[in-house]
């Protein structure tokens, strides 16, 4: 009776899934956090190392065992990658069902997915996830390792300005391992973000598949919508293999110059698409410095035309100016004083010119004018300069000097003439 109810236990734990309070490898589960088509997370507590951790458990696969064994690839991969952009295993085992499960480091925060619901990025925060995220790629890449499922929903921010890359639940690795996990053929990861090689030929994939699915998920990021939309699979293949994709313009005029980057990422010939991570992003971010220089040329050139007209026109101005003081230029009138003339009376004799040194009549210091008394320009050579520059009007109105008169001959005869 008891073999019997041990049997009994031993098989219900073996087809029931994990619950919370569970224990696996060494911790204790917690509350669950997120699912999807092919496993199961929870928050957990590893008891060892004393630290809160995330746990993906596999969900029960009765038809595939492949997918058990991508499971495990997932954490050999992840084991192997060293990155600060990709997350970190600590642990991996399988439960008392046989389900693989894998403990990474719990990422707090939200994930890409959800920060697009508020919308488009800015071409500067895009740039900068998009350049974490070749990061991990080249390394991935560099270890045999294809992710095969790069998505909004598995890249996560784990602080302000970083995003790490998770959930290798779709890796393939180049080791001998990728045969087994490949043969049948199965189509693994995300449809719409998937090249048409992974969607038609998955045994077949490199990493330009994982340059195709970031080059998406950039243009999700600047546009708010994914360049292929489609109903089924089969829509979306043919979209792909027409070059049917949307242009980022469309939704963003302004970023014009990143259309012949992302139709290069999307051409339906894998040869002539950007063949690395790094690549994609060089592309990205040239594309970045030619959207500027319009924007450069619109603000610098006005300014420097105004410039331009407006000195032209201020010499213009000054020319016109110029021409035309010149053309109404008069000489001015000399400024002579009328020197009122008397007649002379019979005999007298008309008095000397005052030469130039000559001193007016009157006391010393008053017979020049004082320096800062106003000049009276003259051209009349006969116009004694002092007396010009004298403050007090030319005339003086003064009688001449008395003239003597003329001799009798009786009194030339008295002086000896």
């Amino acid at each position: 009776m008891k073999y019997a109810a041990a049997q009994s236990a031993l098989a219900f734990a073996a087809t029931r899934e994990p619950q919370p309070g569970d224990f696996l490898g060494g911790v204790t589960l917690g509350d669950e956090i997120g699912r999807g088509g092919m496993a199961r997370v929870f928050r957990g507590h590893h008891e060892r190392l004393g630290v809160d951790v995330a746990v993906k458990v596999l969900l029960k696969q009765d038809e595939n065992s492949e997918v058990a064994e991508r499971f495990a690839v997932e954490a050999h991969a992840l084991a192997k990658l060293d990155s600060p952009h990709i997350v970190r295993v600590l642990d991996f085992g399988l439960t008392d069902a046989g389900a693989p499960f894998v403990v990474t480091e719990l990422l707090g925060g939200q994930n890409l997915a959800e920060r697009l619901l508020g919308g488009p990025l800015s071409v500067e925060e895009t740039l900068e996830i998009v350049s974490q995220i070749a990061s991990a790629l080249e390394v991935a890449h560099r270890a045999g390792v294809i992710h095969r499922d790069v998505k909004p929903s598995n890249i996560h921010f784990v602080e302000t300005g970083r995003v790490k890359l998770l959930d290798f639940g779709a890796a393939k690795s180049e080791a001998p391992l990728k045969a087994a996990t490949t043969s049948t053929g199965l189509v693994i990861g995300t449809p719409l973000y998937m090249s048409p090689e992974q969607l038609t030929s998955p045994r077949k994939v490199d990493a330009r598949a994982d340059v195709w699915s970031l080059a998406v998920v950039a243009f999700e990021l600047l546009a708010g919508r994914r360049p292929f939309e489609a109903e089924t699979v089969g829509e979306l293949a043919i979209a792909q293999t027409k070059g049917l994709a949307r242009h980022v313009s469309s939704d963003r005029p302004a970023l014009r110059s990143f259309d012949a980057t992302f139709a290069r990422a999307f051409h339906p010939d894998v040869t002539k698409r950007q063949t690395t991570a790094t690549e994609l992003r060089d592309d990205l971010v040239n594309a970045l410095k030619t959207s500027r220089r319009p924007q450069l040329a619109r603000t610098v050139l006005p300014i420097s035309l105004a410039l331009t007209v407006g000195l032209a026109a201020s010499i213009a101005w000054a020319v016109q100016t110029q021409s035309k003081d010149t053309a109404t230029l008069t000489p001015e009138p000399a400024l002579v004083e009328d020197i009122p003339a008397r007649p002379f009376a019979a005999g007298d004799r008309p008095a000397p010119i005052p030469s130039a040194n000559a001193q007016p009549p009157g006391p010393p210091d008053a017979r020049r004018p004082p320096t800062n008394a106003p000049t009276i320009r003259t051209t009349d050579p006969m116009v004694d300069p002092i007396v010009a520059r004298s403050p007090v009007k030319a005339s003086l109105s003064q009688e001449p000097p008395p003239v003597a008169p003329a001799l009798t001959p009786s009194a030339k005869k008295d002086r000896g003439f």
